[in-house]
């Protein structure tokens, strides 16, 4: 059996510091991710038949959800990141996540484009797109490099 219970011991101040600001990183795509999911809910919203009345309620709950998520969301990159360290795949985890990110802001631009509810730059969603995809695709390629 492994010993990953400790991951302290394995690594050094500067992986530390590395593992923090990916976190920052992550945090601030997450939380882009946040905002953009609830403008989309709200633009289905507005385009949908539900009584506008429930529409506070259900904006209400799709919020704090979407926080609790994004909190998971933290919680779960750092563990991968420190493990990533560990196990010199630090990139992988750090592109893949960036990834998948990147697609749920891809999705949050074109399902409101789609129902005709906003209006966002096409290059911008298309950026996101090919960023996300890159990302996603690229870490099942990068080397293991020295962390």
């Amino acid at each position: 059996m492994k010993e990953d219970g400790c991951l302290e011991n394995k690594i050094s101040l500067q992986e530390h510091l590395l593992v923090y600001a990916l976190i920052i990183i992550t945090g601030a795509l997450g939380l882009l991710d946040w905002f953009m999911l609830r403008d989309m809910i709200l633009a289905l919203l507005s385009s949908s038949s539900l009584d506008p009345w429930s529409w506070g309620a259900i904006d209400k709950i799709c919020f704090i959800i979407l926080g609790i998520m994004w909190l998971i969301l933290i919680f779960v990159s750092a563990h991968c990141y420190e493990k990533g360290v560990v196990r010199k795949k630090l990139w992988r985890y750090f592109s893949f996540i960036t990834g998948i990110e990147l697609i749920i802001l891809f999705v949050t631009h074109v399902i409101p484009i789609i129902v005709g509810q906003a209006h966002y730059s096409v290059l911008l969603t298309i950026l996101e797109a090919v960023g996300g995809t890159a990302c996603i695709i690229g870490s099942f390629y990068i080397k293991s490099p020295s962390f």
